[in-house]
């Protein structure tokens, strides 16, 4: 894959804010297997960050990324801490943690002993479809903070989302979008040899499978079989399981009960729909499969889900951790 292939890649990115908050850590925590759908970034301001990737914390500065759907072990704030399940830590992170109204870059002599961080959830989507950096399956990785291209653009969110300037949502918007193209060339000239990057990403050559992805977006409600696909792709409906797993390693089926699954939990955290109608708007025809599928998925029930991340979309620029 060519440098205009990436190009044409980039073009299609769309990179949206989901939250962003500055933390004191009140109490230290091990979250096990911290989990999100969406993407996750950590800048440690200053104090002790610590992750199952590395053999020492990181220093003030660095960040911790986090691309959505991946696992990971984190450990904030030093001596004593509190062992906690990501689910958990959803629940109660209020226990641990305490929104700062502005991001303290300057350490005084009290605060050698705390941590503080700031916490950025965002959505970045190619195509308007596939979950950009979840589709490179590259795992959870830290960020020197010698990297100022990623560094600086963070620091200018974090900036822009502790103040009220005029422009801030426009601003923050603008430099999301550069957050994301930012954190794709430190992958591809840091993390990933071009081989691997490609094979990571061959679907992206497919014009058929963009169509396909397209449709699935915008069908979730409507019948999604195998014959239906192979009709939007032009190839034969035998062929098309085969077709589509060969390109993204999935079955077609696979792909669309995920993307099912990803546009319910938006609607739990965005709607008062009732589980029962947000499965009827997806397809499922029976809400107690719906229910036993996304527990499989995402380790929780979709009203355990609603109550513990449930939020507006008009305040979830302001809730950080919890979107």
């Amino acid at each position: 894959m060519l440098n205009e292939d990436f190009d044409k890649i980039l073009e299609s990115l769309r990179v949206k804010l989901i939250g962003g908050t500055s933390y004191e850590i009140i109490k230290p925590i091990k979250i096990q297997n911290y989990y999100d759908v969406q993407n996750t970034i950590i800048l440690l301001n200053f104090g002790f960050l610590n992750h199952n990737k590395e053999n020492h914390g990181l220093n003030s500065g660095d960040i911790l990324f986090i691309p959505g759907g991946k696992k990971i072990n984190i450990t904030l704030g030093v001596n004593n801490h509190t062992i906690i399940e990501n689910e958990v830590f959803q629940k109660e992170k209020q226990s641990f943690l305490k929104k700062t109204d502005t991001n303290s870059k300057i350490v005084s002599s009290g605060a050698l002993k705390k941590t503080n961080i700031f916490f950025l959830i965002f959505d970045a989507r190619a195509y308007n479809t596939i979950n950009f950096f979840s589709s490179l399956n590259i795992p959870p990785f830290s960020i020197n903070k010698n990297v100022k291209p990623v560094q600086s653009v963070l620091e200018k969110i974090q900036d822009e989302q502790s103040g009220n300037l005029t422009g801030k949502e426009k601003l923050v918007e603008l430099l999301t979008q550069q957050l994301g193209i930012e954190l794709f060339r430190h992958i591809l000239y840091e993390k990933l040899d071009l081989e691997q990057l490609s094979e990571n990403n061959n679907y992206f050559k497919d014009a058929r499978l963009m169509d396909i992805f397209n449709y699935i977006q915008e069908n979730l409600n409507n019948d999604l079989s195998n014959k239906i696909l192979a009709n939007v792709a032009g190839v034969a409906p035998e062929y098309m399981s085969q077709f589509f797993k060969t390109l993204t390693g999935i079955s077609p089926q696979e792909y669309v009960e995920y993307q099912r699954m990803e546009k319910s939990i938006e609607l739990l955290k965005t709607t008062e729909l009732s589980v029962h109608e947000i499965s009827g708007s997806l397809g499922f025809n029976n809400t107690s499969y719906f229910c036993k599928r996304f527990k499989m998925m995402f380790g929780v029930t979709p009203k355990k889900m609603r109550k513990e991340n449930a939020y507006s979309s008009s305040n979830a620029l302001n809730k950080g951790l919890g979107y």
